[in-house]
């Protein structure tokens, strides 16, 4: 074991692990959209955020600091990490291992239980999360050299990959933080293909009803055509196909057209009645736009 004085405390902590985690005081998430947040929020401040013994600066009364974190890392599946400046009593109790584990005080989104901002840190020998990695280990130390530790790697076999195996690009595209885990990303990709096939869905629904409202508006205006008498029952199925195509064209024809079924005439099952009795001709004569009056007096022998 090495000599006491060769020790060195890390300056680079966990304060968060990665994923879903069940403690006495609830659920909550970290993850690559959470842990972007908590860092945005971080960055945002103007002060370091203060690392305390058991909570104290919460109760209101003393608190002196065990340190100060000067920066956040989203290190992928390892969670989130901070920087400390350690105080030289907090590396005394460190180095003696009176203090061995962080407790983070955070808030959590009410709706997914994400973790979105962290409120602070404090050295506690009794943490709430059992995931928590120690500050100091029960043997040696390793020397700090001031650099983030290289990640792990991890078997190809097993499930999910480090976060250096999700190009830049993708986590950019995909609107994700940079260093997000591959089953992030995936997860992220299925949810957008589900929402696009759902968008499918709708659209074809609301297709098939603009078709449905097309052809009854087209119907409309040929029924009203045949009131004015300006198509013949027999030109029906013609007429309902060119409202249907082309409805401002259909509606110039209606408007110039000539009044081929007198308006005396009744239309009943598609059949014209002249004067209470049944005409075949008069269809005949509506279909090629002969007038009653021109039949009556040309084609009558």
């Amino acid at each position: 074991m090495p000599r006491r004085e060769e020790m060195t405390i890390p300056g680079l902590v966990q304060v968060l692990p990665w994923g879903e985690h069940l403690t006495e005081k609830g659920r909550f998430v970290l993850d690559a959209d959470s842990m972007a947040e908590v860092i945005a929020e971080f960055e945002g401040r103007a002060a370091d955020m203060v690392v305390d013994y058991e909570h104290q600066t919460l109760s209101g009364g003393e608190a002196p600091a065990a340190g100060w974190i000067t920066r956040l890392l989203n290190r992928g599946e390892r969670g989130l990490w901070a920087e400390v400046r350690w105080t030289p009593r907090a590396e005394e109790y460190l180095r003696n291992r009176e203090y061995r584990y962080l407790s983070p005080v955070f808030i959590k989104r009410a709706g997914d239980d994400r973790v979105v901002r962290l409120v602070n840190v404090a050295l506690t020998n009794q943490p709430a999360i059992d995931a928590m990695e120690a500050v100091v280990n029960k043997g040696a130390l390793p020397p700090d050299t001031g650099k983030e530790e290289e990640m792990p790697e991890k078997d190809e076999k097993e499930e999910g990959t480090s976060p250096e195996d999700v190009p830049g690009f993708i986590c950019e595209a995909l609107g994700l933080a940079c260093g997000a885990a591959r089953p992030e990303v995936l997860g992220t990709i299925a949810a957008m293909r589900q929402a696009y096939e759902r968008i499918g869905e709708v659209s074809a629904r609301a297709e098939a009803l603009a078709t449905k409202l097309a052809e009854r508006a087209a119907q409309e205006l040929v029924e009203l055509a045949m009131k004015e008498g300006k198509v013949a029952p027999g030109q029906r199925d013609w007429a309902v196909e060119y409202a249907g195509r082309d409805r401002e064209g259909f509606r110039t024809f209606v408007a110039k057209a000539p009044v081929v079924v007198p308006l005396g005439e009744v239309v009943r099952g598609g059949r014209v009645e002249v004067g209470g009795e049944y005409a075949a001709q008069a269809e005949v004569n509506a279909a090629l736009g002969i007038t009653r009056e021109i039949f009556s007096k040309f084609g009558k022998r």
